[in-house]
């Protein structure tokens, strides 16, 4: 055990606070999640597209946390962005491509904690797909629809009327009689509660073309090509629709035209035409923007789309005349760029609602905006007045515990039972030393601010997670010892590390490292990021404290530590800045060496080989955002 540390000055580097969304908190009483020391870590190839649920938590050690939903049923990895529906009992399905150009559905159960997985493309003998495809349920029916290499529009759907449910339907066949086209982009189903099925997609002539459900048998589908009838220009990517924002029963289709211009398609008949289209981006002054529009339905509707510069806009949008339209320049507000040409999707939440995006190092970023006014639920049946967005934040959802994950695919986001969620396709883990410096800096006081509670009780949730010390006068999930090796033991053990052998005595660092070959005793090393640092004795062996290089610089050391800071904080995880290792001690005891996560090199002991050992990792800051490189 150890007693409360002081290291240096509190004139610490935040890792760009701005992009932490967990509300800053003195105390807390909640139990992270427990360590896992013998955790094997999973190969970048292991992950690498496999269908994330990555989910907004009130654990402390993360705003988010990850379900990989192709592990839990051995699918294959995904391909391009995922479609998502969710039933008024909450359940959720997710449709996606796979790498063999199947369409595989993920269908949860209404609680969301458990999964299934089928492969529509074998039930419903349907052929192979191209591009990302498109899900809607209405009536209990769940229907999926995808393009076709050919450039048919498919639909699969589950009738539930036979013991073999899904089939399989040409729509483009099915509308020969009406023109039906031919398809270059992906489909985008709608089905408000009160409309029929639609589905909008561009043409191969590159106009918006939408195929409509009707009620006769003859003839169960028809086509219109609808920058036909508005004389309107050609599009590009993929439109949405929604119903109309000022609720008089007609479609809003929104879609980029080749120009960089968001359009507002409507069937509202102006002019004697039954489509009419309006430039939105003239109308606002929009800059030229480079990615397909996702929209969130109601009164206003508000529509997300990414400009060619990495701006993330949303246009609050109150009737299909534009009348009062206007537009929020969310990445300015809050200094986050995003990808050009990635699509970011917008979803409800208890407060306003979400943009999540993706930055070009493919890091996954949440933007939420709360609204001035009360909103019980968003949906295209409730009529809400709401002003303007304002005080908008930015996560990283890349860079947090439990999460860190780069993002293969653009991310789609809803909201289940007032919790949003991601699916997203894999791109692979931030490296070993990323995610230790990541894990430990969650947690200062900058970020997590994790103290003891009440003050000078020693009381942590970090002792809890090992079931170690005395929990007498401690909240529920905490629990009372010197708690600065347990903060670096869950540090190391979280980020993957197999820590068996370490204990609540900060001396086990030593031993531990000794017996692994990758303990550097004394002071004159050259310390590395991720390295435990420990202050002590070496003969007897004593330590007094140990904590995580988080940072070099130099001859200078940054460390993040449990069961420290200064006196006028009772006990708490400090980020002591920068300071030279022979210029601090604690309780009056010297550095007396570090033990390296990795293997040291010249060592026998070289598994795993991928992960070196160096000094630092590199950390690009820019208009507020980070990139890690591992």
């Amino acid at each position: 055990m150890t007693t409360r540390a002081r290291i240096s000055s509190v004139s610490a580097l935040a890792l760009a606070s701005i992009l932490w969304a967990a509300p800053a908190q003195a105390t807390t009483s909640h139990l992270p999640v427990t360590p896992a020391p013998s955790l094997a870590l999973p190969k970048v190839a292991a992950v690498t597209g496999h269908l994330l649920d990555i989910a907004a938590s009130t654990k402390p050690i993360s705003p988010w946390a990850s379900t990989d939903l192709s592990a839990l049923e051995s699918t294959a990895s995904v391909l391009g962005a995922v479609s998502t529906a969710t039933t008024s009992t909450g359940v959720v399905v997710v449709a996606g491509r796979t790498t063999d150009d199947h369409v595989e559905l993920f269908t949860s159960s209404s609680n969301g904690r458990t999964w299934t997985a089928g492969d529509l493309t074998v039930l419903a003998r349907a052929p192979r797909a191209v591009g990302s495809p498109s899900v809607v349920i209405s009536g209990g029916v769940v229907r999926v629809f995808v393009r076709t290499v050919a450039g048919v529009l498919e639909e699969m759907e589950n009738d539930r009327k036979s013991a073999d449910p899904w089939f399989a339907s040409n729509l483009t066949a099915l509308t020969a009689s009406t023109h039906g086209a031919r398809l270059a982009g992906d489909p985008s189903a709608v089905a408000p509660p009160g409309y029929p099925i639609a589905v909008y997609a561009r043409a191969t002539t590159g106009d918006l073309v939408s195929f409509t459900l009707t009620s006769s048998r003859l003839h169960p589908w028809y086509y219109v090509d609808v920058s036909a009838l508005t004389r309107g220009p050609r599009i590009a990517g993929t439109p949405v629709a929604v119903p109309a924002p000022d609720g008089f029963g007609l479609t809003a289709v929104y879609a980029l035209n080749t120009a960089g211009h968001l359009l507002e398609f409507t069937n509202d008949d102006v002019g004697y035409h039954l489509w009419s289209v309006r430039d939105v981006s003239t109308a606002l002054g929009l800059p030229v923007v480079s990615s397909s529009p996702t929209v969130l339905a109601g009164i206003p509707t508000e529509v997300a789309t990414v400009s060619a510069t990495g701006h993330l806009l949303v246009a609050t949008i109150p009737s299909v005349s534009l009348v009062g339209a206007s537009f929020a320049d969310v990445s300015g507000l809050v200094r986050q760029r995003v990808a050009p040409g990635r699509t970011a999707s917008i979803a409800p939440s208890r407060s306003g609602y979400v943009v999540a995006g993706v930055t070009s190092g493919s890091h996954v970023v949440v933007f939420s905006v709360p609204s001035p006014s009360t909103i019980p639920e968003r949906g295209p049946s409730v009529v809400v007045g709401v002003a303007p967005p304002s005080a908008p934040s930015v996560a990283d959802v890349t860079m947090q515990p439990l999460t860190e994950q780069f993002a293969r695919s653009d991310p789609a986001a809803i909201e289940v039972h007032g919790v949003v969620n991601l699916f997203m396709a894999s791109g692979g883990f931030l490296g070993l030393i990323p995610r230790i410096v990541l894990t430990a800096k969650s947690q200062d006081q900058f970020h997590a601010r994790i103290e003891d509670t009440p003050a000078g009780s020693g009381c942590n949730p970090f002792t809890a997670s090992f079931g170690r010390g005395s929990t007498s006068g401690c909240a529920p999930g905490t629990s009372s010892e010197e708690w600065c090796s347990d903060f670096a033991q869950w540090v190391w053990g979280t980020s993957g590390i197999n820590t068996s052998g370490i204990s609540g005595a900060s001396k086990t660092f030593v031993t531990w490292g000794r017996s692994h070959g990758r303990f550097l005793q004394g002071i004159n090393h050259t310390p590395a990021v991720g390295d435990a640092v420990v202050w002590g004795v070496l003969n007897p062996l004593w330590g007094a404290h140990v904590g995580i290089v988080v940072g070099v610089k130099g001859r200078q050391i940054e460390v993040v530590s449990g069961n420290s800071g200064p006196l006028a904080v009772a006990s708490a995880v400090w980020d002591s800045g920068y300071f030279l290792p022979s210029s601090e001690t604690a309780q009056g005891d010297p550095i007396i060496g570090y033990t390296s996560p990795v293997a040291l090199p010249g060592s026998a002991k070289q598994t795993p080989s991928a992960w070196p050992r160096t000094a630092a990792w590199p950390v690009v800051q820019g208009s507020g955002s980070v990139t890690v490189a591992g």
